[in-house]
């Protein structure tokens, strides 16, 4: 059995988890924090409105 044959499988899962899972798992985490820090800022809450509706 070759390296690749027992690497390759786990590396794929490994970006996977890295490029879809952890953004998946972090998405409502940063959705918060940049909530926070527009209000922090002061700007319009039609802002955050604004942003909620592009991000849908």
């Amino acid at each position: 059995m070759s390296g690749a044959e027992i690497l390759d499988p786990v590396w794929e899962r490994m970006v996977h988890w890295h490029a879809v899972e952890m953004i998946d798992a972090n998405r409502e985490t940063r959705r918060k924090e940049l909530h926070r820090k527009i209000e922090t800022a002061g700007v319009a809450p039609s802002t955050i409105e604004e942003f909620e509706r592009l991000a849908a």
